[in-house]
């Protein structure tokens, strides 16, 4: 049954992510909204449809090998196979295993991501890495993953041999710990990849450590990361604990942005900063970990299970427990998770967004955010299902329609939402199966009409009394609703001018 199980979910996972990938497709070519049509011209647009689908067919294929031959391993016993070839002892086994298959995915990877990076990315100006830059990446990657994975494997023997069944206890403890670490000092990882330089003196230095000593900060050092050796996109963020912090610019950020769009990309990350969200992420992060703790103690409180796939008798394949219940059984669990993880992280970047045009740099922000997803290939018109399920970020044309509502002058022009109502439906309650509508007064000072639109629109855009909206965003939110509106609005202009 075991066995079932596993193979349910993995084949499960798989086509989720073909069906992704599907609704990806089916997407290219739509209508892109409005306020996004500048960010590709028609040939630039043609290329990033091609680049989308020649990524997506590779991860397709990559995705599928992979499938076959997890398969193939879970149903014909492989993993035991495999284990019984190895040196025997309570930690060399699980040592050599976690080796030999990390060896193995390595390897089986690497072509894919050689093609990725050399004939994709080359082929669409993205790449920037040489052979050599390449390989010390992969080995360094390599060593790192191969580093964690049998530290965590031999902690959790070692927990297991001290206190049982129960060491679910302590191994949720280490990934907590190991997420903390990662959140507080994400930027000594980084080093191992990458050169941090100071930014030089100048104006920029200067705005940017006003800005920041401005929010109550102490600022240990400003650097600029070389991330242009190995790619064209840019970022910026802000990282360190206790008194001092530290700011990092992509050095891609400061040669091809202007003064005003770096500030407004480093005040959006200032927010994040100030409103603690990697902390507010890591948190919701290790939420995930109690489920995979939980499958972790229902497979070694039960050897049944793994007798199920040809492992008998003691010592427990930890190696095999922890790469199964990691890349097979908690796959489909953190695709539920990052449902409501991802709507999280969706608000915040709205916060962020909200906090950098409050401060002055909204027309700045909506210009590098456009040049990004230009240089970046970034899809302006993802489908809705697809943002909602697995976009850490708000589509584009949803970010820029936030952050105008933010800008002073955008403020005192649209249409002032005056009242907030429910809809009249003519009888004592709604008709079964019928929207919950809301009636919504509006007026510019010299226009006044009534639109009617569902509540979940509403509450989509955070809609409420005293708003001011300006035309265009009716337009483009409420669609049919505004054209109903503004026919009522112009057949009552008709009557009082008749009369």
């Amino acid at each position: 049954m075991f066995k079932i199980i596993l193979l349910f979910f993995l084949t499960a996972q798989f086509f989720w992510s073909c069906f992704l990938h599907h609704l990806k497709r089916m997407q290219l070519g739509l209508p892109v909204p409005e306020n996004v049509r500048d960010v590709y011209d028609a040939e630039k647009y043609r290329k990033f449809c091609a680049y989308t689908k020649e990524r997506g067919r590779l991860s397709l294929i990559s995705g599928a090998l992979l499938f076959l031959l997890m398969f193939v391993l879970i149903l014909t016993d492989g993993f035991a196979a495999v284990s019984a070839l190895l040196p025997a002892g309570e930690y060399g086994a699980s040592f050599w295993f976690i080796l030999v298959l990390t060896v193995f995915l390595t390897l089986l990877s690497l072509p894919f991501d050689c093609y990725d990076t050399f004939h994709i990315e080359e082929k669409y100006g993205f790449n920037k890495s040489t052979g050599k830059t390449f390989l010390l990446d992969s080995v360094k990657s390599f060593l790192l993953t191969l580093i964690l994975s049998e530290g965590i494997t031999m902690l959790c023997i070692f927990f297991y041999g001290c206190m049982g069944k129960y060491f679910i206890a302590a191994v949720f403890a280490v990934f907590v710990f190991f997420t903390v670490l990662v959140s507080a000092y994400g930027m000594t990882f980084l080093k191992i990849f990458h050169k941090f330089t100071p930014l030089p003196e100048g104006t920029l230095r200067e705005d940017l450590t006003k800005i920041f000593t401005g929010s109550g900060y102490g600022l240990k050092e400003i650097y600029v990361m070389n991330a242009s050796l190995r790619t064209t996109r840019s970022n910026a963020f802000c990282t360190g604990m206790g008194k001092y912090r530290e700011i990092v610019l992509y050095d891609n950020l400061v040669k091809n942005y202007t003064e005003g769009e770096i500030l407004g990309v480093f005040s959006h990350e200032l927010s994040h900063f100030r409103h603690r969200d990697a902390r507010k992420a890591a948190l919701l992060q290790t939420l995930a970990y109690i489920p995979f703790v939980l499958i972790l103690y229902r497979m070694v409180a039960d050897p049944g299970l793994m007798a199920s796939l040809g492992f008998s008798g003691l010592p427990l394949p930890f190696g095999a427990i922890l790469f199964l219940a990691s890349s097979v059984l908690m796959n489909p669990v953190m695709t539920l998770c990052n449902i409501p993880f991802c709507a999280f992280s969706r608000r915040f970047e709205y916060r962020a967004d909200a906090d950098s045009a409050r401060a002055g740099y909204g027309p700045e922000l909506i210009s590098v955010l456009k040049k990004l997803s230009g240089n970046d290939f970034a899809d302006v018109n993802p489908h809705p299902f697809i943002v909602r399920t697995t976009y850490s970020h708000p589509a584009l044309s949803d970010r820029i329609c936030a952050i105008e509502e933010y800008i002073p002058e955008n403020r005192k022009k649209g249409f002032l939402v005056s009242l907030i109502t429910e809809a009249d439906f003519g009888c004592e309650e709604r008709p079964e199966g019928a929207p919950l509508l809301i009636r919504m007064e509006l007026t510019d000072g010299e226009r006044n009409c009534v639109m009617e639109a569902p509540d979940d629109l509403l509450k989509k855009y955070g809609i409420r009394e005293g708003d001011r909206i300006p035309e265009e965003k009716l337009i483009y939110r409420f669609g049919r609703y505004w054209e109903e509106a503004q026919k009522r609005m112009k057949m009552q202009e008709k009557n009082r001018k008749a009369t």
